[in-house]
């Protein structure tokens, strides 16, 4: 409802905000009488700073819910916590999802899942991660033996074409066949130098992701960041 005077305005504010409970409520109609004299100064009439004030059941609302507002931080209560314990069926009281976190904003770490760490330690990464350590090691091995193999061979083959390197060894192959081999196998060897990298990559990731759910469970939060190459201008992760 819109006010058509000074009189009529400040009135209705009173009743509302007493009819709220709000506290200071002489303090809130000074504001508001100050608007009324900012408006005379102005030139503008007691109805048109009743407009611009607006409805003052809404006024009174407003005030109202910010004190509610304000009680509900200063005693740590969660409004959306309290919301979800009100929504209760027949009037029962549903308890907030456990998060892991107390009333006051500090992380409390939850028995089950310390339990289950240490269940996911001892029967499945005791000896998951030796193995894909040793796959991962092999793997890498393998890549760089056969790069070796390969610039060996190459250059064996290209010396055999112009000295006798019979009283070193004897492969059998001429020398063409020998650099062609040579080639062959460094090039197996960077494929599998690259798949190697990508291991490694995959594998650092898998630990740290390892590391972070144990932080999670016992922090409440991740302490390490995915190992991975970075894009120019790509925050970390």
């Amino acid at each position: 409802m819109i006010c058509k005077n000074r009189q009529e305005f400040m009135s209705t504010l009173r009743e509302a905000l007493t009819s709220y409970n709000v506290t200071d409520i002489n303090d809130i109609l000074d504001d508001f009488g100050r608007h009324f004299e900012d408006g005379y100064k102005a030139g503008e009439t007691e109805e048109e700073v009743c407009v611009k004030l607006g409805d003052p059941e809404e006024i009174a609302r407003q005030y109202a819910g910010e004190e509610e507002l304000g009680r509900k931080r200063a005693a740590h209560i969660d409004p959306d916590k309290e919301k979800y314990e009100n929504e209760a069926p027949e009037g029962g009281f549903k308890s907030a999802p456990d998060t892991g976190y107390a009333a006051g904003g500090g992380f409390t770490a939850r028995i089950g899942d310390i339990i289950g760490l240490l269940c996911v330690d001892l029967f499945v990464l005791t000896w998951a991660i030796p193995t894909l350590g040793g796959l991962v090691t092999g793997l890498c091995g393998i890549s760089v033996g056969m790069l070796l193999s390969g610039i060996a061979t190459m250059i064996s083959g290209s010396l055999s074409a112009v000295f006798d390197m019979s009283w070193i060894f004897e492969s059998g192959l001429s020398s063409v066949s020998c650099v062609f081999l040579g080639i062959f196998l460094i090039s197996v060897g960077g494929l599998l130098g690259i798949a190697s990298l990508s291991a490694i990559r995959g594998f650092v990731n898998f630990i740290i992701g390892i590391i972070n759910w144990h932080a999670r469970a016992l922090t409440g939060h991740n302490i390490l960041n995915k190992w991975l190459p970075k894009k120019k201008g790509e925050q970390p992760a």
